[in-house]
């Protein structure tokens, strides 16, 4: 499964697979590939913001040699998601 279809489902579920006239939504491979490259780049997104920057994190932590890079890794995300949202919500 794609990021673009991840995100796509996880809209129609918040919508109960219903559009906003009502209309029953189709499932991410049904729709047409204009719509399905908009989804995927939403996904790309979404994995840009919060992806990327956790994973070169994990990567500076396991470049130093640090012994515990999965440890600090799990405090660093916790952290990270945390002043994401905390800067989103103000």
């Amino acid at each position: 499964m794609t990021l673009g279809q991840i995100a796509y489902e996880a809209y129609c579920k918040a919508r109960n697979w219903k559009s906003v006239r009502g209309e029953a939504l189709p499932q991410f491979a049904a729709q047409s590939a204009e719509l399905r490259q908009a989804w995927e780049a939403a996904g790309d997104c979404v994995a840009a913001e919060f992806i990327e920057p956790l994973r070169a994190a994990y990567h500076a932590l396991s470049s130093y040699g640090h012994g515990n890079a999965s440890a600090d890794l799990a405090a660093e995300v916790a952290k990270y998601i945390k002043d994401r949202l905390s800067q989103e919500a103000s």
